[in-house]
């Protein structure tokens, strides 16, 4: 579905993102598998992925919250002189807290990762797909940001930010053979999902029509779909893949 395509994606080391990364590889796909820190297991992990699929995957590390690191990390891609097809924006984080005790210092940071720093690279990024007049950019957006939560609304702030920015950028880029859109996960099982207390969880499972989480590859297999031709008319677009909550 992917094969020859080359793909950039962010927060690849373990959830969503890595699961997606082992789907593109899957589906034919070379990957430039951002992480924030030099990690031999993670290396090995990535090479494991492309010997299997016979691909090739290159770990690029770099903070999301640093922007000269972000431009080095660009640059390091230029550098393979390879064209780039596919960007996918995952790279996130979470902070949850009711309103009179949010902490401002870590609102910021919850932005920066979540969105100013997707919007950097999908500046620098998007310069090299206008010259090729073609690629594909996929956020991660999320259920929260349209139904929000009591305690997460900072978190759904920032990503209804990303739902905003992929609309915005689907029109703006359109002209130069650039799709944007967005995927919206509901529950997913990753680590995340491991802090929350089983009355938590049993709470937001009755509100699920299928009844449980998502995996990470279920999330992975729609955005490898929007990253293939199979999509090809497919722009502007936030789809949910929350199970029908």
């Amino acid at each position: 579905m992917l094969k020859g395509k080359n793909a950039i994606i962010t927060g690849a080391r373990r959830g969503i993102g890595r699961a997606t990364v082992e789907v593109f590889a899957k589906n034919g796909a070379n990957v430039w598998a951002c992480a924030r820190a030099k990690d031999e297991a993670f290396e090995a992990d990535m090479s494991q992925l492309a010997e299997k699929y016979g691909v090739w995957i290159k770990p690029v590390f770099f903070e999301m919250t640093d922007s000269a690191q972000i431009k080095e990390a660009v640059n390091i891609i230029r550098k393979d002189k390879q064209p780039i097809d596919v960007l996918v924006n995952n790279a996130g984080m979470s902070y949850d807290a009711l309103l009179p005790m949010l902490s401002i210092d870590k609102t910021r940071e919850l932005f920066e990762v979540n969105f100013f720093s997707h919007v950097q690279l999908t500046q620098l990024i998007s310069r090299i797909m206008m010259r090729q007049k073609s690629g594909c950019i996929i956020n991660t957006s999320s259920y929260l940001a349209e139904d929000g939560n009591r305690g997460q609304s900072m978190y759904s702030a920032s990503k209804a930010a990303m739902s905003a920015f992929t609309r915005s950028l689907a029109k703006e880029f359109s002209e130069y053979g650039i799709r944007v859109n967005a995927v919206a996960p509901g529950v997913v099982d990753t680590e995340l999902i491991k802090t929350m207390t089983e009355d938590d969880m049993s709470n937001i499972m009755q509100k699920v029509c299928l009844h449980r989480p998502a995996s990470p590859m279920e999330i992975g297999n729609v955005i490898a779909m929007l990253a293939s031709d199979m999509s090809s008319y497919v722009n502007g677009q936030i789809i949910r893949i929350d199970g029908g909550i």
